[in-house]
């Protein structure tokens, strides 16, 4: 039941007191794990989450199966969670919230976590289904605390920064500053993930090999790689840190020009058919591209049939080009035979590199990084699965970092 203390935290789920006073419990416990294999059931058994597909994506990583495979990957014959963790969930990725709690139970925690005040359907029936299963599991409420408190209360950012044994802080940068001014306990500590941003590298011989070939008799593969690059951006309006905003083509010109007309047309049609542009979003994109044209020399306005895709094709490569990120469809495209101008944008604050290409293309951008010392890139995933949550983020192993290990010594 919903409820208010004395600090003014709408308690949502969960006890704080009693989430204060919960013992550690081993990393992925027998707990967590029912907990977390009962929510998935009830996500696939729901009707109203059955329209969301990024509820459904949680339900498949909450599988016993899953679980167990992620466990194998660890030793945890003497690893102890820490005991309790205060999650601050971003406005940006409805779904956030639930990935970080498995972070949080699967390491070996209790977790209270400040859910966003926007409003996402997508929150309204996790909240629902996890208090549903928390009545029927062993796993107490107290390892599950979801609350919401106004951004300017300040009194309960410090009374939950002050029991917690570490913060977990999901961006944007001044979220991050705000909440660092309140004092963690003397053993605390954060862990942080600011704003980053990501690309993605595609190799053009690929998208014109791959035109009209059907995968598994049902569509074409172009018609796959749409989708799944719809879902990497408009899914989440361009917003999630893992949304590639620089395209890399990878080819000689002829084969960028004819592959681009490709990919694009394909990624139209997809968008065309899912997503809707409003007012404010189709204004920004204008502006921006206004921005760009006085602001970059050697840069070109891509046509397209419509605004849906801004397309604006660069000649050279910098840092300097996330600056001009915004939603709803906004891509900057470069192309090269090489990956190595990569390196001019590969800087701390760039995530992910979504592929499309061949594995010489992924070890060469690999081999690049390592080589080179890159201090960016953490992830290099196939494009459909920037945005899939997993327990090493942004180079951080949560499962290690949310637990502590015990020595003995004979």
């Amino acid at each position: 039941m919903e409820k208010n203390d004395k600090y003014n935290i709408k308690v949502l789920c969960g006890d704080i007191e009693q989430a204060r006073e919960a013992r550690a419990l081993r990393p992925f416990s027998e707990e967590a794990k029912e907990f977390l294999v009962r929510l998935s059931e009830e996500i696939f058994k729901d009707k109203q989450a059955k329209h969301y597909s990024d509820i459904i994506t949680f339900g498949f990583f909450c599988r016993a199966k899953n679980i167990e495979a992620l466990k194998k990957q660890y030793n945890l014959e003497s690893r102890l969670g820490l005991g309790l963790i205060y999650h601050v969930a971003p406005g940006n990725v409805p779904m956030n919230f639930a990935y970080s709690l498995v972070a949080g139970l699967l390491g070996g925690n209790a977790s209270i976590i400040k859910l966003s005040s926007k409003e996402f359907e997508q929150t309204e029936i996790m909240v629902r289904l996890i208090k549903k299963v928390i009545e029927a599991v062993e796993l107490k409420g107290e390892y599950v605390t979801l609350v919401q408190y106004s951004a300017e209360n300040k009194e309960a950012t410090n009374h939950l920064s002050e029991i917690c044994d570490a913060r977990m802080i999901w961006g944007g940068d001044e979220t991050i500053r705000q909440i660092r001014k309140s004092e963690l306990g003397p053993r605390s500590f954060d862990i942080l993930f600011a704003n980053r941003n990501s690309i993605a590298v595609i190799e053009a011989p690929e998208i014109i090999k791959n035109q009209n070939v059907e995968k598994q008799g049902r569509e074409g593969r172009l018609e796959r790689l749409a989708k799944d690059f719809y879902n990497d951006t408009y899914l989440y309006d361009q917003n999630a840190c893992s949304s590639p905003r620089i395209i890399y083509w990878v080819g000689s010109e002829r084969e960028i020009e004819e592959a681009k007309v490709l990919f694009w047309n394909a990624i139209h049609q997809e968008v065309a058919n899912r997503y809707q542009l409003e007012g404010v979003i189709s204004v920004n994109k204008y502006v921006n591209v206004c921005r760009m044209a006085i602001e970059i020399d050697n840069i070109t306005a891509e046509r397209g049939p419509d605004n849906l895709i801004t397309r604006m094709a660069v000649g050279e490569l910098d840092s300097g080009l996330f600056r001009y990120n915004v939603a709803g469809g906004s891509f900057i495209e470069y192309g090269s035979r090489e990956i190595e101008d990569m390196e001019k944008i590969a800087g701390k604050d760039l995530q992910t590199i979504g592929y499309y290409a061949s594995k010489n293309i992924v070890e060469e951008i690999k081999r690049m990084i390592l080589e080179k010392g890159v201090r960016g890139i953490d992830r290099i995933v196939p494009i459909g699965e920037t945005s899939s949550f997993s327990l090493v983020w942004d180079g951080i192993d949560l499962i290690l970092r949310l637990s502590r290990i015990i020595t003995t010594v004979s």
